[in-house]
């Protein structure tokens, strides 16, 4: 299915607004069913769910997302759009069952397509790389796994045109088993492949717990650094890993250029909040800045989702996180926040715009978006998705006019979610 014109979907919009489907935290965005806004759905026979987004420097997007037409099979589906979010080219890599995680671009100018993987229903999950050149033609990939299920998290473009691949390694699957009351349910993993998808010793590059004990480790992204690797994530390792209810918290480490784990990490819930989630880590460009945003939920201890936020510096010392940052806060909303997408402004030094899903009365998902400056303070919040089903956010960009791009999932009329790109005027309303 083609994305749909600006008319279309300004009458189908401006039809939920009346019914009182559509919400929205800004009240100016509904007042006028004249203006113009930028909603655009792509996809084809079921359901298709948006996953990440690269903005490209000639003004286009690349849009990554899984498409399932049954229960069973899931094929990710990559769509090239131009700066109005017309289709250029979409392509679908029916390989088995796949379940997309991220997208990068590549040092020869083609991307990188990170995935889960499973042979057959069922079937042990394992990971895959997949390359693809600027029109979508696969070049190249990888399948790659433990003997354990295997889940990814992010890919990361390193100096010499390789890759790391970051995630969590399930060893047990549940912690209610009495004969394992001290389960191990996910290790750290830093895979690392070269530029032809050669993947490094699995003896230095491979799933490792170093050291912290937990019951849960997660890499969720790993940096690279002169001579070293920062890698971010979290885990229940601080504290009592016999105890299955024990919180989560931000853990950060370095590993060597061969892989090995040094004895430098940071573990803590410095908020003393419960289950700190970190869901989105990137590094800041040094005119931005320089360091690394770290962002994910913090459920309080009457379950009550926040945003967690830190701004870490660019050398880390890896005391505690009152020396290697300069911004750590939990951000109250008064709401339930889950999944946590996030980038920096890059009109200057302003802030970073989060994305997340909120979960209204209703128990549907909506997209929430906010823009939060260098202190952690909320400067503007918006809203908006069905209250009959689940919308929700996936990636975020500021473009350099100041308008924002957003990458989702929404529901249709015709009980179908649709992949979908938003864009948004500065202060996060869908106004042009």
């Amino acid at each position: 299915m083609k994305s749909r014109n600006s008319s279309f979907l300004l009458t189908v919009l401006w039809a939920l607004i009346l019914s009182g489907i559509f919400s929205c935290d800004t009240a100016n965005n509904v007042e006028d069913p004249d203006l113009h806004y930028f909603v655009k759905y792509y996809g084809g026979d079921g359901n298709q769910i948006g996953v990440d987004m690269l903005a490209l420097n000639d003004g286009s997007f690349l849009l990554l997302g899984n498409s399932s037409e049954n229960d069973f099979d899931t094929d990710i589906y990559v769509v090239r759009v131009d700066s109005e979010g017309e289709v250029v080219w979409e392509r679908r890599f029916r390989q088995d069952i796949t379940n997309a995680k991220d997208i990068e671009p590549t040092s020869d100018g083609n991307f990188i397509i990170l995935s889960d993987f499973q042979a057959d229903i069922g079937s042990q999950t394992d990971l895959k790389l997949i390359k693809i050149s600027p029109d979508g033609t696969m070049l190249d990939s990888v399948v790659f796994g433990s003997v354990a299920n295997d889940y990814s998290r992010t890919v990361t473009l390193l100096d010499d045109g390789g890759f790391i691949v970051s995630g969590t390694t399930e060893l047990t699957r549940t912690w209610t088993d009495p004969n394992n009351p001290n389960p191990d349910l996910g290790d750290f993993f830093n895979y690392r492949f070269d530029q032809n998808l050669d993947q490094f010793s699995i003896n230095q590059w491979s799933p490792i717990s170093p050291g912290f004990g937990g019951q849960l480790d997660v890499a969720v992204k790993a940096i690279q650094k002169p001579g070293e690797f920062y890698v971010f994530g979290y885990s229940n390792g601080d504290l009592n890993a016999t105890n299955p209810n024990e919180r989560l918290s931000l853990i950060y480490f370095k590993r060597g250029v061969t892989g090995t784990t040094s004895n430098e990490f940071s573990p803590g819930n410095v908020l003393n909040v419960n289950h700190t989630e970190i869901q989105f880590v990137q590094a800041v460009a040094p005119e931005l800045g320089e360091g690394f945003i770290v962002i994910g939920t913090s459920q309080n201890n009457i379950g009550i989702s926040e945003i967690f936020i830190a701004k870490m510096r660019d050398s880390l010392i890896f005391k505690n996180i009152q020396n290697d940052a300069t911004l750590y806060n939990t951000i109250k909303l008064g709401r339930n926040i889950r999944g946590v997408s996030a980038t920096s402004s890059i009109k200057g030094t302003l802030g970073y715009l989060a994305l997340g899903n909120e979960v209204r009365s209703t128990g549907a998902l909506n997209i929430w978006i906010s823009k939060i400056d260098q202190g952690g303070n909320i400067l503007w919040s918006s809203t908006f998705g069905s209250e009959a089903e689940d919308d929700s956010g996936a990636a975020v960009c500021e473009l350099p006019d100041g308008k924002i791009v957003i990458l989702g999932t929404m529901w249709l009329a015709d009980d179908q979610f649709k992949m979908a790109l938003i864009k948004l005027n500065p202060k996060g309303e869908l106004l042009k």
